[in-house]
């Protein structure tokens, strides 16, 4: 797995991973969330989109995952260590809040091989 991040490449209509680590603040390299391969292959699932809409797009359902990981973490202590991950998923639930409403109506996910508009009702089971 790689990581790379380029700061002139972080304007969204560029579609880069560099873009995409600017808008989720994943620009530090030994505290990195995802992997360069991980931003690749979400970039490539929102292919259809045009620039910059695709690169909001991965951002948005990148953070979405990591708000999912880190919702599983548990609060736990030892002798000397408190871990309290709150501080983790909240950060993240902020960042998937600003990527929806800059995206509003435009926000969406790959479902079942099409786009899907979060505005949509669920699908039937």
């Amino acid at each position: 797995m790689s990581y790379s991040y380029d700061p002139s490449q972080i304007a969204a209509v560029t579609g880069s991973v560099s873009a995409v680590r600017w808008l989720l603040q994943d620009i530090d390299e030994y505290s990195r969330a995802v992997e360069d391969e991980e931003i690749t292959a979400t970039l490539a699932q929102f292919s259809a989109q045009p620039l910059p809409l695709r690169t909001y797009s991965a951002a948005l359902a990148i953070a979405e995952a990591l708000l999912i990981r880190y919702a599983a973490e548990v609060e736990f202590s030892t002798d000397k260590t408190t871990m309290k991950p709150e501080g983790r998923f909240n950060r993240w639930r902020q960042i998937v809040s600003q990527l929806r409403s800059v995206l509003g109506s435009d926000a969406t996910v790959l479902y079942a091989g099409r786009y899907r508009s979060y505005d949509d009702p669920p699908p039937i089971a």
